[in-house]
């Protein structure tokens, strides 16, 4: 994979692409508290980006093996790169995860800024390109997955629901995107994880049963 790539904090970024150092940063503010939680899960990443939660929970947390989703190629190149040294523990997809299979339109900053990409919604001045996308239960069945970890700006609103959860997921964790009029179905998401356990308050969320 011939692409330039610098180490920071143990995981490779793009040199003068700030965003992906702001990737590693979510570690610290969103899945610290849950990641006691992770060790023997299979892990599926919807949202990898530069393939940070995946690399950190098989690198340091004991997971057994990562399925990572990320639909914009130059980032998937980079998770890619980051995990090569368990590619044997790991698999990731060029695509992204909808509630339904097929194609979608992922709307990305011209800055390259894929950490608010998004096949939710379009703006503006920004580049949308045509990515495939899986279909959630699809994606759980295939992976094979025990803990589910979503952050995919908005996407995860349609999918998302812990009344419907296949019975092999037992643990839930990521980001909710609340703006933008979301609340309600954002909300609607936390509602619908109400018999399982909150490892830590929803300011994302994080739950296991």
């Amino acid at each position: 994979m011939s692409l330039e790539l610098l180490e920071s904090h143990n995981i490779y970024v793009r040199p003068g692409h700030s965003p992906d150092v702001g990737v590693i940063k979510e570690w610290s503010v969103t899945y610290k508290r849950m990641a006691h939680a992770i060790k023997g899960h299979r892990v599926l990443d919807i949202g990898a980006n530069i393939g940070m939660f995946s690399r950190f929970a098989l690198a340091n947390h004991g997971a057994s093996f990562c399925t990572a989703y990320e639909p914009h190629p130059p980032t998937a190149d980079v998770c890619k790169a980051n995990l090569l040294e368990f590619k044997r523990k790991s698999k990731v997809h060029v695509a992204g995860v909808e509630e339904k299979g097929g194609m979608a339109i992922l709307s990305v900053p011209k800055s390259g800024n894929s950490v608010c990409a998004s096949t939710s919604f379009t703006k503006r001045g920004r580049l949308n390109i045509d990515v495939p996308v899986r279909a959630f239960d699809e994606a759980v069945e295939d992976s094979a997955a025990t803990l589910v970890k979503t952050d995919c700006e908005g996407a995860e609103l349609r999918f998302l629901n812990g009344k419907r959860m296949p019975s092999s997921v037992r643990v839930v964790c990521g980001e909710l995107h609340r703006e933008g009029g979301n609340e309600a179905r954002a909300q609607a998401v936390l509602d619908s994880f109400a018999k399982w356990r909150p490892i830590h308050a929803p300011s994302s969320y994080s739950f296991h049963r």
